[in-house]
């Protein structure tokens, strides 16, 4: 098999771990995935998790249940509390322990707030700032692999629309933490998925912001509301059901 082959075939394994949408589904049949991003005359829908979806048209977002129910519906031209980017995108690190099976995997150590996994690059890389690099394109598509002494590496691949992924790997070839941002029918999406399956998601567009964090050590997931201008309007905290978080 041919490098470029490989490369090809390395990246649809990894589009299928990530059930990242590719493009704007049209219509109710469409594909309903996490993550998934659904076009239709009553604005777009974004699917959560199988038990949960929002409706988004224009200012307006909605949290529908599984038989398409409105929970919860933010306005997302109100006023709310201004919080600096690293908050709003819910990247604030604080340190501990994973306890568990994890305990030994210090590149998967901390937690974000208020809840998700930190990424020690520094870690997973040995210490190591500078490693191998090669870059090459396929089909349009640049690819860079950034190789590191101790076997880790870093594979980065930017699409001619702008879209781009980087996807780490350990020093036993195992998949570590992926980041992905794509412009998907005017909407802009950001995705950071874990292994063992935390992850942040991040949806925006010129009305505002919805973020989605989970983490794998924690049953609930939270959802959080920004306005255009980055402000907070509430989140949401969700296990078999969603309550208002305390603010």
């Amino acid at each position: 098999m041919t490098s470029c082959l490989r490369l090809k075939f390395a990246v649809s394994l990894l589009l299928s771990w990530l059930a990242v949408p590719s493009g704007l589904a049209q219509g109710a049949g469409a594909i309903t995935a996490p993550g998934s991003i659904v076009s239709s005359p009553d604005g777009t829908r974004i699917v959560l998790d199988p038990s949960r979806s929002l409706l988004w048209k224009q200012a307006s977002v909605t949290l529908l249940d599984a038989r398409g129910q409105s929970l919860q519906q933010i306005d997302l031209a109100a006023k709310g509390k201004k919080e600096s980017g690293v908050e709003a995108l819910g990247l604030e690190v604080e340190e501990a322990d994973l306890g568990g099976s994890m305990r030994q995997k210090s590149y998967l150590s901390g937690k974000k707030k208020p809840q998700g996994r930190a990424f020690d690059k520094g870690a997973l890389t040995g210490g190591a700032a500078i490693g191998d690099k090669k870059e090459s394109a396929v089909d349009g598509v640049k690819m860079t692999v950034v190789t590191y002494p101790n076997g880790a590496s870093e594979w980065s691949f930017l699409w001619p629309n702008g879209d781009s992924e980087t996807h780490y790997f350990d020093k036993r070839r195992s998949v570590v933490v992926s980041e992905l941002n794509r412009s998907v029918g005017g909407m802009q999406y950001q995705l950071k998925q874990w292994a063992e399956g935390s992850y942040l998601r991040h949806y925006s567009n010129e009305s505002g912001a919805v973020s989605a964090t989970y983490d794998a050590r924690d049953p609930a997931a939270q959802i959080e509301f920004f306005n255009r201008d980055g402000e907070r309007l509430t989140s949401l905290t969700c296990q078999a059901t969603c309550s208002k978080d305390s603010e």
